[in-house]
C-alpha cells in the first residue's frame, strides 16, 4: 500500500458489518492508527449487499481509511 497511488477497499455487507476477511486485515494494520501514514493516498470504499447495513459498513471503512490518512472519494453510485 505504501507504493500505490491508491487503495481500493471492497467487501460484503456481513451482519451489517464487514466480512471477516476485512475485519482481519484492518486488525492485523491496526497499528497504523497509532502513526497514520498514508496522506496524499486516495481510497475508494466499496461494499455489496442485499441486506440493510450498507451505511454503517461504509461509515466504519470511511473511518478506518479516514484514521490511516487516507483522502476519501466522495462520489457514491
Amino acid at each position: 500500500m505504501h507504493s500505490a497511488d491508491g487503495v481500493i477497499f471492497a467487501t460484503p455487507v456481513y451482519g451489517m458489518n464487514v466480512s471477516a476477511l476485512m475485519k482481519t486485515f484492518i486488525d492485523r494494520f491496526s497499528y497504523i492508527f497509532h502513526r497514520p501514514r498514508f496522506f496524499d493516498k486516495k481510497a475508494l470504499l466499496l461494499s455489496t449487499t442485499g441486506v440493510p447495513g450498507l451505511k454503517e459498513v461504509l461509515d466504519y471503512l470511511k473511518l478506518v481509511a479516514g484514521v490511516w490518512g487516507f483522502e476519501i472519494s466522495s462520489r457514491s453510485v
